[in-house]
């Protein structure tokens, strides 16, 4: 190994060591390296009329350097030093360094070439020119306070963030400032000669490579044409490694590489499994916090190879591993870490188990075009899509089978606003108006009935575009949802007659005028002036397709959609009854059913209206609307209105008996009310009721799962759930060896 290699690792270590350490020294002082600074600073202030001037000198221990405000090249792994003075009344220039040494970084750089980073050693004098506000005011030297941060590194890889706070310490000696940020003496630029230090680097008082890595390599045929791999890493207590990704772009720090070779195979390239993250605290792009992927304990690299034509099957023995990362310690000390592994025998099947999974995930690739990763001692699973990609590698979109059921319940809620107090008499008033039109017009009513129609679609039509998009944006806000929450309790209220709700005089007054008009606009007019007049029905259930629509994705295209077929399954049996009048005959005549019919839907509204108060308590984390009183709640509103509809509870002037269809719909209720209670004891219900209820409380549902072991985490049924603690969760599994599902889940 290169004294050049060597120096290159130095960045690295620090970074390594920087993951676990914040950039404040009460940080590393966890470690016993807080009072252990490799640098310290003196801080020098003259001020004569508005100039001042400060020197802040930094003695660095023997044997140690310090970063270079400036690292050099932008490929060029390190932490720069910053100098930040602070004055009451000073305005500070930029700090001034002298040139930096100059450390050559082999196979570092962009495409793995050499660069080189930039540092300083022994002594470090760093000038600042300033400006006080106020000329007359007085600064003594003791007002000035000097933040000072950077990375100290010793020559054997070992590297302690260096962070002190200095107060000015008088006028200081004249020679610092004789000359004043003119060119002082600098250190000499110089790249070092490489020469072979392997024994060197072996006596630095790190662990060996074997020592904190055991490697083993497992091979096996899988077929005729192919052979899998097994590669087991064995990392000490303590140690980490970094994972073939580094993660962000901004991450620093150096990737593992693993090359595999033997005869005659071609290979896929190794999986990894799940690695870990490390946080790195001002290391990313302008000083901003990033983050770092690694691994620790025991990591299974998985890899699968084809075997040539008409070569064999190689033997354990002729398949080679080659690999080259970094290995860190907690305490701060990280060692370049490589090893040539070769094959020593088929392994065990629980190793290979692992290839199992790899076959039924999802073919979806990572960044770097490496399949997600699985392990045969604990596989994590991936939530990446099992839907074909399209050109771009974005998924492609399966039919939209949610706007196919959101249309059903517009033609849904649409049957029973026909079927309505306020709807449903006006069919033969409006059917008896198009027939003397139709004399008067030489018998042409299709013009007339189309016309009518299409007031009733464009009025709803109208509503979509108008409150579509603003109801969009609002879907998962937790006051929005209880604002519609109230309003479906209203609109029950509505239903139940318990109040009586009539749109604006000034709107109905405007309708009126503008249907007497003439021809097809004064038609027109007309069937906007049913959506209006029959407003205390329609409403509730415009209601409620809007806000279905506006929390189903789709944007506000489906809205409009929605209400447009909605207006339309009001329309037809308009259109269609004018042009055969002759079947007005056979449809029900409106009576007391209609209001039994309003009465009931009065009750989903009110079971609607918990749904969005649910929604809003999710959001807010208050947990008072639990699965098992949210199902309570429904159970009893299903059966009140189960006993209403078969005559157990009456209104005032009802009479005391039910038709089939109507005792039908009344065991409806009853059997809702019974499935809701059946859930309501900690039973599991089917996908539909599960996508709409929430969850349980975590009483409740520790008791369901049985023991609890810890913080969110639960088992049941020799699983074991662990709530928003993903690392924690992937420990456990590889400490159990089980495959790891990761459940990705909305609040709405």
């Amino acid at each position: 190994m290169t004294f050049n290699r060597l120096l290159a690792t130095v960045p690295l270590v620090l970074l390594s060591l920087l993951t676990l350490l914040s950039p404040e020294a009460e940080a590393a002082a966890q470690f016993g390296l807080g009072g252990d600074q490799k640098a310290q600073a003196t801080l020098w202030v003259r001020s004569e009329g508005e100039r001042v001037r400060a020197v802040v000198r930094f003695e660095i221990d023997p044997g140690w350097h310090l970063y270079h405000d400036d690292l050099g090249p932008p490929d060029a792994i390190g932490m720069p030093t910053t100098v930040t003075l602070e004055a009451a009344g000073v305005t500070w220039d930029a700090p001034v360094f002298p040139t930096p040494h100059r450390y050559v970084q082999a196979g570092l750089g962009e495409d793995g070439g050499d660069t080189y980073i930039q540092g300083h050693a022994d002594q470090l004098v760093v000038k600042v020119d300033g400006v006080l506000a106020d000329p007359a005011a007085s600064l003594l030297p003791s007002g000035v306070t000097a933040r000072l941060k950077g990375l100290t590194c010793e020559d054997d890889g070992v590297c302690i963030p260096y962070n002190e706070t200095v107060a000015g310490a008088g006028a200081g000696p004249d020679n610092y400032f004789a000359d004043f940020l003119a060119a002082a003496p600098q250190a000499q630029v110089e790249e070092e000669d490489d020469f072979d230090l392997d024994s060197f680097f072996d006596g630095l008082g790190g662990a060996d490579d074997d020592e904190i890595v055991a490697a083993q390599l497992s091979v096996r045929s899988a077929g005729d044409d192919s052979v899998r791999a097994v590669l087991v890493l064995d990392i000490a207590d303590g140690w980490h490694l970094y994972h073939t990704e580094l993660g962000q772009p901004d991450a620093v720090g150096k990737p593992t590489k693993v090359e595999i070779e033997a005869p005659g195979v071609e290979w896929s390239a190794p999986v990894f499994p799940e690695p870990h993250r490390f946080e790195q605290p001002g290391l990313g792009d302008g000083g901003r916090d990033t983050w770092i992927l690694g691994h620790e304990g025991q990591v299974v690299v998985l890899i699968e190879g084809h075997v040539d034509v008409g070569r064999s099957v190689p033997a354990p023995g002729d398949v080679t591993v080659t690999l080259d990362g970094l290995t860190c310690e907690e305490d701060g000390v990280c060692m370049p870490f490589a090893a040539t592994v070769r094959g020593s025998g088929a392994g065990s099947d629980e190793l290979f188990a692992g290839f199992a999974a790899l076959q039924t995930r999802a073919t979806a690739k990572s960044p770097t075009g490496t399949d997600s990763s699985a392990s045969g001692d604990a596989a994590e699973s991936s939530p990446a899509s099992d839907r074909p990609t399209d050109a771009d590698g974005a998924p492609e979109q399966a039919p939209d089978d949610g706007l196919v059921a959101f249309l059903g319940l517009a033609i849904f809620w649409g049957l029973f606003t026909l079927l309505m107090p306020c709807t449903y008499p006006m069919i033969p008033i409006t059917i008896s108006f198009f027939t003397k039109q139709a004399d008067a017009r030489g018998g042409k009513v299709l013009p007339l009935a189309l016309a009518y129609g299409a007031g009733i679609v464009g009025i709803f039509v109208f509503i979509g575009v108008v409150v579509g998009g603003p109801i969009i944006t609002l879907a998962t806000d937790p006051i929005f949802n209880t604002i519609i929450g109230l309003l479906f309790f209203y609109f029950a209220l509505v239903l139940f007659g318990a109040i009586n709700m009539n749109p604006p005089r000034f709107l109905m007054d405007a309708a009126g005028k503008a249907s007497t008009k003439g021809g097809l606009i004064g038609v027109f007019l007309m069937g906007a002036t049913l959506v209006i007049t029959s407003f205390t029905c329609t409403a509730p259930f415009v209601a409620s397709l809007l806000s279905v629509g506006a929390t189903g994705g789709g944007g506000v295209g489906r809205v409009v959609i929605g209400m447009a077929v909605f207006g339309l399954t009001i329309a037809l049996p308009f259109v269609f009854l004018s042009l055969l009048p002759g079947r007005l005959a056979s449809i029900p005549k409106s009576g007391a059913w209609m209001g039994t019919l309003k009465v009931a839907l009065g009750f989903v509204e009110l079971a609607a209206a918990f749904k969005f108060f649910s929604n809003a308590d999710l959001v807010w984390g208050l947990n008072v609307l639990s699965r098992e009183l949210f199902l309570a709640l429904w159970m009893a509103i299903f059966a009140v209105a189960g006993a209403f509809v078969l005559g157990f509870i009456k209104l005032k002037g009802e009479s005391g008996e039910i038709g089939p269809i109507r005792m039908l719909a009344g065991l409806g209720f009853v059997l809702l009310a019974t499935y809701s209670g059946y859930g309501a004891s900690g039973r599991m219900l089917d996908p539909i009721m599960t996508a709409i209820v929430p969850p349980y409380s975590h009483s409740i549902a520790n008791e369901v799962s049985g023991a609890s072991s810890g913080a969110g985490e639960s088992r049941q049924k020799g699983h074991t759930i662990v709530e928003d603690d993903y690392d924690g969760a992937l420990a456990l599994a590889r400490q159990e060896g089980k495959l790891l599902l990761v459940n990705f889940t909305g609040h709405t």
